[in-house]
């Protein structure tokens, strides 16, 4: 049947009397009566079905979240956590805190650090600013009464387009 239809469209020689001009819609239509049967008579992948069409997405999926973190559209909180220590015999509450970060959020607060013992908290930052090397202040609010404001920094690096 494809000797025949290259004949028919004019890409085969076939010592006819000459090649005959068909218009493209036609041809899209015959194009279409072709691979009908292809989609009708395939196999039945039903059992697969789910694990086929997520990895068939996969590729969309990673290359719609590389344009987006490229381009910018969305801002990734990134976080970091800093350790106090209280270096006191009495207990120590972390009450709050300000920043210099332009949306950001202080977690886990209120905290009391016990005597002589250690603890995280964790800070989330929107990064924001030119590219280059960033510098942003915050400060803890705490219940001790010599030392009411603890002062922290953060340094990081922007790459890429803002």
């Amino acid at each position: 049947m494809t000797n025949n239809y290259m004949i028919w469209i004019g890409q085969q020689d076939c010592n006819c009397p000459g090649s005959y001009s068909i218009s493209p819609k036609i041809m899209l239509a015959i194009d279409g009566f072709l691979v009908l049967p292809l989609l009708v008579c395939r196999q039945d992948e039903k059992t697969n079905y789910h694990h086929i069409l997520s990895l068939s997405w996969a590729p969309l999926g990673v290359l719609a979240i590389s344009l987006v973190l490229f381009f910018g559209l969305i801002n990734l909180p990134l976080g970091f956590a800093t350790s106090i220590k209280n270096h006191e015999n009495v207990p120590v509450q972390i009450v709050g805190g300000l920043d210099s970060f332009s949306l950001s959020t202080i977690k886990n607060l209120p905290v009391t650090i016990g005597a002589n013992q250690t603890k995280a908290i964790e800070i989330d930052i929107t990064f924001s600013g030119t590219n280059g090397s960033q510098d942003r202040k915050f400060h803890l609010y705490s219940d001790y009464k010599y030392q009411p404001i603890i002062f922290g920094n953060v340094c990081y690096t922007i790459t890429g387009k803002n």
